[in-house]
């Protein structure tokens, strides 16, 4: 698909493609890099290398989708910038689909969000990354569940930008 998309893109002229989707980057930016080796393509992965920086217990949670916490890119990341650092994986079980479906603010959702996250805090995390471009649109339930603990939330949307615009 990943592929398919990227050749519909590169004939309406595009002059660099990002992967708006860490499981699809997980699959594909390598084919997708050596089919358009002189096209910028930017992937997204989970801001594991902030979060490690970060982070004062020394306990990150990461939650993503189960091909992209089992991708090479992404334990090639924590091995190189963890040492030191507990990484919990988390699926985010339902959480694509509560996005897709419009139920962010369900109380399913929510309970859906707390089966995810509290587990990650109890286990001392004090940085917790969305690692799929769909959590962000469940930022204000998960702050509903994080409360006033000191537990920061973070995507890979800031560092996104700041590639494309030195690549631009």
């Amino acid at each position: 698909f990943s592929m398919e998309a990227v050749e519909r893109l590169v004939k309406e002229g595009v002059k660099m493609v990002v992967v708006g989707c860490n499981t699809a980057t997980t699959a594909a930016i390598g084919a997708l890099r050596e089919r358009w080796p002189d096209m910028p393509i930017v992937g997204l992965e989970p801001a594991v290398k902030p979060a490690c920086a970060m982070t004062r217990s020394k306990v990150v949670g990461v939650i993503a989708t189960e091909r992209s916490l089992k991708g090479e890119k992404f334990l090639s990341t924590v091995a190189r910038y963890g040492e030191g650092v507990e990484v919990i994986k988390a699926v985010g079980e339902g959480f694509v689909e509560a996005v897709e479906r419009n139920e962010e603010q369900q109380p399913e959702t929510e309970q859906a969000v707390r089966r995810v996250v509290e587990p990650i805090i109890e286990r001392g995390a004090d940085v917790i990354v969305l690692g799929c471009t769909h959590y962000p649109f469940l930022r204000d339930v998960i702050s509903r569940v994080v409360g006033d603990r000191d537990v920061a939330v973070i995507d890979s949307g800031a560092a996104v930008e700041k590639r494309v615009e030195s690549l631009l």
